[in-house]
């Protein structure tokens, strides 16, 4: 904030499902900030079948302003825990296997002024014994 040294705040995430777009998937990420006025962020994401990358599946996220636009995200973490029954088989609305012993997002961070850089989270996984 303009003449203030620069803070932390939090919030938590929330998704829900929404409603199909073109017949594709989509989620609605909730969260809320009080800076500088309390107020709701939504963010609607669509998840896409692609024929490349390593799952299949694409989805852009574009983040709305934060802080009345002097804010910046600097960390979020997600735990999707819905699981539900199809085929007799439990199901959560996103599945992954371990390949190759680690589990991998690849994206790219892309700023309003045209910078971007690219992203890469892995994380060691292994298979239940």
């Amino acid at each position: 904030m303009p003449g203030k040294a620069p803070f932390t705040i939090t919030s938590p995430l929330s998704f829900f499902n929404g409603p199909p777009d073109q017949g594709r998937p989509t989620l609605i990420a909730h969260g809320y900030e009080t800076v500088p006025v309390p107020q709701t962020l939504l963010v609607s994401i669509t998840i896409e079948r692609v024929a490349k990358g390593r799952y299949g599946f694409r989805a852009e996220i574009q983040l709305p302003e934060i802080a009345g636009g002097y804010g910046a995200a600097t960390l979020a973490e997600a735990k999707i825990g819905a699981i539900r029954k199809r085929g007799g088989r439990e199901v959560g609305y996103i599945n992954a296997h371990c390949a190759g012993g680690r589990l991998q997002v690849q994206g790219s961070a892309r700023f309003t002024n045209g910078d971007y850089f690219p992203v890469l989270l892995t994380s060691p996984c292994h298979l239940p014994r």
